[in-house]
């Protein structure tokens, strides 16, 4: 992994592998994206697509 810069809060001796990161991330957010919308309608929230 490149240096980063920044270090991995998880592993403090390693750097944060960004690429790593996105990876996880984008794998994740449909499903984070579904759920906190319909946390936000449970509190009340309307909700409209996007153009």
């Amino acid at each position: 992994v490149k240096n980063s810069g920044v270090p991995d809060p998880r592993k403090i001796e390693n750097y944060i592998d960004f690429k790593e990161k996105y990876k996880e991330f984008i794998q994740l957010e449909p499903e984070m994206s579904i759920y906190l919308g319909k946390v936000y309608k449970e509190m009340g929230g309307e909700m409209q697509k996007s153009l």
